[in-house]
Order: C-alpha cells, then structure tokens, then sequence
C-alpha cells in the first residue's frame, strides 16, 4: 500500500480550509470536511490512477474531487503525494510544487 505524503503546501491548504469552515460554519463542521478530505484521499490511494489529469501541469498530476475542492496528487511506486488542495473554482497554479 503507497504512503500518503503530504506536501507543505497541501498541508498549508487545508489549514486554510479549516481556518475558513471553522468561521463560517463552526468548529464541529470544519472538522468533518477535513476529514471527508482526507477519507477521500486515502479512499484513491487503492487505484491512484482514477484520477484526472490536471490541464496545463506534467503529466504525472492528477486529481479527485474532494467536496468543493480537489486534491491535486502525483504518485510514485511507494508514495501518494499530495501538493495541493484547490478549491473547485481556481485555477491550478503553473508551479505547484516548489522543486519543480
């Protein structure tokens, strides 16, 4: 089974979603769409290659829809690797990991 790796940028990601649903719909909320998130993520991690490819980023990108965002992941023989959590409405940045 591969590890899920979070890169700091995702993890930044969903500091800033939690930080967002916790404002806006509470505490008790905010904690369940993270979870979803990650419940999602670790759901992929049987068949990494459902995902879709990311338009305009390498190849080796893909993503699933995790409630109103999508996870942005790439993977390897060994590690799920999860660079960014995009809400459905943005753009995916051209440079989305800081090593490429």
């Amino acid at each position: 089974m591969l590890e899920i790796v979070f890169r700091p940028k995702a993890e930044a990601d969903l500091e800033a979603i939690a930080d967002y649903t916790k404002a806006a719909w509470g505490d008790a909320q905010a904690k369940r769409y993270l979870l979803d998130i990650r419940n999602k993520i670790a759901a992929t991690i049987h068949y990494p290659g459902m995902g879709s490819r990311v338009f305009g980023l390498p190849s080796v990108y893909r993503k699933i829809p995790c409630g109103h965002h999508r996870a942005i992941y790439r993977f390897t023989d060994t590690e799920f690797i999860v660079v960014r959590i995009v809400h459905e409405r943005d753009d995916v940045l051209d440079e989305i990991e800081d090593f490429w």
